[in-house]
């Protein structure tokens, strides 16, 4: 059985980095690039934001007895399998899991326009994640 404890702190979490990250998109390419702090920051809260969204996913898979995943990007794509996301958008935000590598484990080689472009333009993603995962706690 779904967690609601989990579902939901997760979710809170999720969406107050959400909350930073709005504010930080207001900046233009040049303001983000000059700035590590802000860039520092649009860097951490994604990688926040897709742990969230990647431990509701592992946790709603371990609850339904769905196979495991190999990698970050198999989670949403499982989920998508599983018909808890619709397989469209699965795979539209699977690429976020090898993303959250990339901000982790390559940082070295971390494309400051590849993280203003997910700034930019992937929090719809996140916001349509999190409305789908909030159906959970209701079910």
């Amino acid at each position: 059985m779904v967690n609601p404890e989990v579902v939901a702190s997760r979710l809170a979490k999720l969406r107050e980095y959400l909350g930073y990250l709005r504010i930080l998109k207001r900046y233009s390419y040049r303001e983000f690039a000059s700035d590590p702090f802000v860039r520092g920051s649009v860097e951490r809260y994604l990688h926040l934001a897709i742990e969230c969204c990647l431990d509701l996913g592992n946790h709603l898979i371990a609850d339904r007895g769905l196979r495991r995943a190999q990698d970050y990007k198999e989670v949403f794509l499982i989920l998508g399998e599983a018909k808890l996301l619709p397989q469209a958008f699965a795979k539209r935000i699977a690429p976020m899991g090898g993303f959250r590598n990339i901000l982790v484990h390559d940082y070295l080689k971390v494309d400051p326009r590849k993280i203003y472009e997910a700034l930019q333009d992937r929090l719809p993603d996140f916001e349509q994640f999190a409305r789908r995962m909030a159906k959970f706690l209701r079910s």
